[in-house]
């Protein structure tokens, strides 16, 4: 025989075995260790790992190749005259697949990390199973689907860019038992709105939590929230009110950056420090009171508040701050500002006097009766 015959020979039976390999694998379940494959045809598309002690089953990962249409996954799966309910959809279960919807059985108690990655072709809304307990880090990352967002109250954790660059049309309700957001959780969800509860439990936020939400309409914090990371809100869409938690000592750097529907912004008495670029761009800021507990304001902190016509401060430290334009976060700025109001208290009862650049650009004029106890001061 020749040799370009036996290679052709060994060309044709590695082509065997490979096709079998895969058709063998379209009709697969895995025990938990996926030491065993047994047969399931009746289920083509799907593998599961089985736990035998347990009773229950894994959704393992799938092949993108197969999955191009409606996903409907079945509450439970039958082998050798058992049944397993199925309890959870395996890290990257159906990462890239070309899914038109998605209905997850009511059984599923977690969601794997990237389980739904760029799962972005899905018409319709999600409904999450009532004993959901774990949604894993980009389970749902740059999907696409309509409607609500609505995470039941047994979800304890929601992992980072979990919905990070999602398309849906709607709100998003969070559920009370998550103690934080974490990074990158709803990134870039343009379209995400209505009003953003943030939970009484959650003790932070994490960077770019909320990043470029700019549709979202109101934003509520409860006290109780000790961290509200870099770039937490930036770019988001809230409306009138915000109000900074009495728990909040330091307000980080880019937090609220060009959030331009805010209206009014209100500190605790325990806020201390606000960082760099803070509240710039906010540009329908109207109104800001400064607490006499902050000390330190950053880097253009309120640059571009171009709205900002009084400022209202209670804090020494940031009276005699009071050097130049761009000093304590640009809240002297009289491109933009035209009264500032200071505590009387705050200023040196022997001589009444104010900085050399607040004099220099603003002058003392008839106190306001709805704010007794304070110097009122136009600018010139």
């Amino acid at each position: 025989m020749k040799k370009s015959q036996v290679a052709l020979i060994g060309i044709l039976s590695c082509i065997i075995i490979i096709s079998l390999t895969v058709i063998i694998l379209f009709f697969t379940v895995l025990n938990k260790d996926g030491e065993k494959v047994y047969d399931v045809s009746h289920y083509v598309s799907l593998k599961f790992e089985l736990d035998k002690n347990g009773y229950s089953a894994k959704v393992a990962k799938a092949d993108n190749l197969i999955l191009s249409e409606d996903l409907v996954l079945p509450e439970k799966v039958s082998f050798e005259d058992n049944v397993y309910e199925i309890v959870e959809i395996a890290d990257e279960g159906f990462a890239n697949c070309g899914i038109t919807s998605i209905k997850i059985p009511s059984t599923v108690k977690r969601i794997g990390n990237k389980a739904f990655y760029k799962c972005d072709n899905v018409k319709g809304n999600i409904q999450f199973p009532s004993q959901l307990t774990y949604i894993g880090d980009s389970a749902f990352e740059e999907c696409t689907f309509e409607g609500d967002v609505d995470i039941p109250a047994t979800v304890s954790y929601i992992g980072s860019s979990a919905f990070k660059n999602c398309t849906f049309d709607g709100a998003v309700t969070l559920p009370t038992s998550i103690s934080e957001i974490k990074v990158s959780t709803f990134e870039g969800c343009k379209n995400m709105k209505g009003r953003i509860d943030i939970p009484s439990n959650v003790n932070s936020i994490g960077q770019r939590a909320f990043y470029d939400c700019e549709n979202m309409t109101q934003l509520t914090l409860t006290d109780g929230i000790e961290l509200i990371a870099e770039y937490a809100f930036y770019n988001c869409g809230m409306k009138g009110e915000v109000n900074i938690p009495t728990t909040i000592t330091e307000v980080k750097r880019y937090s609220f950056y060009g959030c331009k529907q805010m209206k009014n912004l209100h500190f605790s008495s325990n806020t201390e420090k606000i960082g760099n670029f803070a509240f710039s761009h906010c540009s329908n800021l109207e109104t800001l009171t400064i607490t006499a507990n902050i000390s330190s304001i950053g880097v253009q902190a309120f640059g571009e508040c171009s709205k900002l016509r009084t400022v209202i401060i209670n804090s020494s430290s940031i009276l005699w701050a009071a050097e130049t334009a761009s000093s304590a976060g640009c809240l002297y700025d009289v491109t933009y500002r035209q009264y500032i109001y200071i505590r009387k208290d705050i200023i040196n009862p022997s001589d009444n006097k104010v900085p050399d650049y607040i004099d220099r650009y603003f002058q003392k004029v008839n106190d306001d009766p709805n704010y007794p106890d304070y110097f009122v001061y136009s600018k010139r």
